[in-house]
């Protein structure tokens, strides 16, 4: 059983990297990707995500207005933020996040993800 992801990232390339990245996982099944955080916002409910890679830097609503949003509806939605910036202003969101990986995202940060996250199928007794 592979964990729900969605993606919210505002450059599309990198959007479409990413979702290719994540595909080549096993343990990831992308339900959504997003270049507009209030999209993501809207189609949320429907998706139902376990874990949501969010951007940091989007016009209109930052990634961690968006998880602060997004944790309301469902608190134990995790999340990873996504960054190519050093310094980031996830403070707020501390013990709620999984990880804060930097652009580009690439296999080594995604290894980390998952062992994070812990196993995705139930141990046998």
């Amino acid at each position: 059983m592979a964990y729900s992801v969605m993606i919210v990232e505002d450059e599309r390339r990198i959007l479409r990297y990413i979702r290719n990245k994540l595909a080549g996982y096993a343990e990831f099944d992308v339900c959504g990707c997003f270049d507009d955080p209030e999209q993501a916002l809207s189609a949320f409910g429907e998706l139902q995500p376990e874990v949501a890679f969010l951007d940091i830097r989007m016009p209109r609503m930052t990634g961690v207005e968006l998880a602060e949003r997004l944790l309301v509806i469902k608190p134990d939605i995790r999340i990873v933020f996504m960054t190519a910036y050093e310094h980031s202003a996830t403070e707020s969101l501390r013990g709620r996040v999984i990880d804060s990986i930097f652009k580009p995202v690439v296999g080594e940060d995604i290894q980390r993800v998952i062992r994070l996250l812990g196993p995705t199928f139930p141990e046998s007794t």
